[in-house]
């Protein structure tokens, strides 16, 4: 290996190092990647690498099965199809062992011929009970290849299936399933504790099997998903059978929805005394029905839904008020405010998913009395719920990840800077228009600062308003407008995507120049603005950093438009320098003669590196970097401040710092060669001659080697 490929190594290897993802993760994404090209186009070299799949760790070939199953396929026409799925068939194979605990089919089949997809599911689940008889979860999700066929057609599929004695899990998204061909599965499989099925719900068999049978077949599971078609009989009976005789059961019936917005459990208010005690986590309830004693024939319900009466007093909630494992409380048009603060403070304690919908009567009530009831609190749905103090600071927040808020029609100038400033939020959803337009303009404010929602990831907004005209859009654009990769500023006079830029060689660049690592890894849609593109090929003219290999902006002035052109020209003769001004609204109090005046303060924000030692400002961190290791080398910088540091130790020489876990001096090393290495590696030049006495920490030691 010549010294050019080894240094591309290092920096390939270096670049993964600062990834979020593990290098086990890296490995197999790439492995993955492979699988792709030798599918598309088979070669010997390919093969051959196939061929030695079965050498690899058991963990590894889980992560690359789980990989494999998730790819789809787009080929037209059906040799180059049936030559695909030789190809997927064949690492397939490879990859299966008796250690694959886990499989799920989501993409394969459309890597086959329409015509074929049948037998060949049968050839896949065949392979399955031959070479990973301990799979544990099996998961069928055939609606992602198109697949439309009766499933339990063919006998060897059932078969198949009935082979693998130690499934617990057992889902099939999309088939239809005759009921005899389902409870012979559950019979052939003693082990299996998770059944989502697509069960035929009109087969008449299931209303006239006998109770022994049916017991025999579904005693073992504790969780049992068929179609929740209510206006159907037999689904009706299918689920009375369920209550009455399957008492181990925990969910059933539909698809268990975190959001709580879908039932996952019918009312069973018509069983009366005769039904047994049950596991059931799940239980909705109405509000007729309130008097019967629910908490000694569901113990152990997790998720309760309350349908009912605005009218509905406390003396009749209190056989509600019994359960002691709730997690999840659902109130629809449930009590008044007395009501749902009782409610609060008996589940509050261990409550993780609130929602509160009163359309029929808006409900008032005050956010910290939810946040205060509720300490554990990560999702909240509030439907036709209004604040009372809503401009109230709040002081405590749950560790909330959603925020869902349909505001009322009664509900004017709402405030959601308070909501907002969750710290762990990930998921907004706002409905309506009816908030308050300097509230609006706070919440802007404080985003474009990057004070609030820093973990934000999904944010929905629907408006009732046709035109749309009437709404603050500052708000939103804060919410949309992204701001450079790297300075963080707003990208007003002009930006490049990041697809357009070296990234590998960006990131490379950002290290070495600006000292620290991206929090994530760079994605084509990133933006960055032409003042760090022109600064960094600045510094790299005029700095003696002439070396092509650094150069990740793009050379050529095709991006730019005339206007951008013009600015360019200025930037470099020295005439311009980035700055950004927030605006901000100070009220001053009334004036003698009444008037009110205001007045507008400008801050400009710099772009200075400061030391942290002495407080001088530079403009290029190199300068800093020179300025700390002269005149401070003896420093050790922490995160407390001034009053932290200590002056005892000397920090490492390549990497700035404390060597607590031991160093070597540099005499001990090959001088010239460290510093060609941190020229090519790190990028930049030491800012001193190397000395006998200057310490490398093992760290950087190890990391090299």
């Amino acid at each position: 290996m010549s010294d050019l490929q080894r240094l591309s190594l290092a920096k390939s290897r270096l670049n993964n190092l600062r990834k979020n993802k593990s290098l086990f993760d890296l490995t197999a994404k790439k492995i993955v990647k492979s699988f792709e090209s030798f599918i598309s186009d088979e070669r010997e070299d390919d093969m051959k690498r196939i061929q030695r799949l079965p050498t690899l760790p058991g963990c590894l070939r889980q992560k690359l099965l789980d990989g494999l199953c998730e790819l789809t396929s787009t080929t037209i026409g059906e040799d180059k199809q049936m030559q695909e799925l030789k190809r997927i068939l064949s690492i397939f194979t490879h990859l299966l062992c008796p250690q694959i605990k886990e499989i799920a089919l989501n993409g394969m089949l459309t890597f086959s011929p329409k015509q074929y997809r049948e037998t060949a599911l049968s050839q896949i689940l065949i392979l399955i009970a031959t070479h990973a008889p301990n799979v544990l979860s099996l998961t069928l999700n055939v609606k992602k290849s198109c697949v439309k066929f009766e499933f339990w057609r063919r006998r060897a599929r059932v078969q198949a299936i009935a082979r693998l004695n130690k499934l617990r899990k057992l889902k099939l998204d999309t088939h239809q399933v005759k009921y005899a061909e389902a409870k012979e599965i559950c019979q052939q499989l003693p082990n299996l504790k998770y059944f989502d099925v697509r069960l035929d719900m009109s087969d008449k068999s299931i209303v006239q099997d006998n109770i022994e049978g049916f017991k025999e077949a579904f005693s073992q599971l504790k969780v049992f998903l068929f179609p929740s078609e209510w206006w159907c009989e037999t689904t009706r009976y299918l689920f009375k059978q369920c209550l009455q005789h399957l008492p181990q059961l925990e969910v059933v019936q539909g698809c268990v929805c975190s959001s709580l917005y879908a039932p996952t459990l019918a009312s069973p208010d018509n069983f009366g005394d005769s039904l047994r005690p049950s596991a059931l986590f799940y239980l909705k309830v109405d509000w007729l029905k309130l008097t019967r004693p629910w908490h000694l024939k569901f113990p152990n319900i997790r998720h309760l839904h309350l349908e009912g009466n605005y009218g509905v007093s406390m003396e009749y909630i209190k056989p509600v008020l019994q359960f002691k494992k709730i997690e999840s409380l659902k109130l629809n048009d449930f009590g008044g405010k007395e009501v749902v603060e009782t409610l609060l403070k008996t589940y509050g304690h261990n409550l993780h998913t609130l929602k509160l919908a009163f359309r029929s009567f808006p409900l008032k009530i005050n956010l910290k009395t939810i946040f205060a009831n509720c300490p554990k609190l990560r999702t909240i749905i509030l439907d036709h719920v209004n604040f009372s103090e809503s401009s109230a600071p709040v002081k405590f927040f749950p560790p909330l990840k959603q925020f869902t808020w349909v505001t009322s029609d009664s509900a004017k100038n709402a405030f959601l800077s308070n909501i907002l400033q969750a710290p762990t939020l990930e998921t907004i959803s706002i409905y309506n228009e009816n908030y308050d337009v300097e509230d609006l303009k706070a919440v802007s404010a404080l985003i474009a600062e990057k004070k609030i929602l820093r973990q934000l990831r999904n944010f929905r907004y629907t408006s009732s308003l046709i035109e749309m005209e009437n709404v603050n859009l500052e708000f939103f654009r804060a919410m949309s407008d992204e701001l450079c990769l790297i300075c963080d500023l707003p990208t007003a006079d002009g930006a490049v995507l990041a697809v357009q830029v070296d990234k590998e060689k960006l990131e490379t660049w950002i290290l070495n120049v600006c000292g620290h690592e991206l929090a994530e890894e760079i994605e084509d849609h990133d933006l960055i603005c032409y003042f760090c593109l022109w600064h960094a090929e600045f510094q790299w003219k005029f700095d003696e950093m002439e070396d092509e290999s650094l150069v990740w902006w793009p050379r050529n002035s095709e991006y730019l438009d005339d206007a951008a052109k013009e600015l360019r020209k200025n930037y470099f003769e020295g005439k311009l320098e980035q700055c950004w001004v927030q605006l901000k609204k100070i009220e001053l109090p009334k004036s003698d003669d009444g008037e009110e005046e205001r007045i507008v303060e400008a801050e400009i924000r710099q772009r200075l590196w400061k030391c942290i030692c002495c407080g001088k400002r530079y403009k290029y961190s190199n300068d800093l970097s020179r300025h700390v290791k002269k005149m401070h080398k003896e420093t050790i910088r922490c995160s407390g401040g001034l009053a932290d540091m200590s002056f005892q130790k000397m920090l490492c020489l390549i990497c700035e710092r404390p060597m607590a876990d031991g160093a070597i001096p540099a005499v001990q090393v090959d001088k010239e060669k460290l510093e060609t290495w941190i020229l090519n590696v790190c990028g930049h030049e030491l800012a001193e001659e190397i000395e006998d006495h200057d310490l490398i920490c093992y760290f950087c030691l190890l990391h090299a080697e």
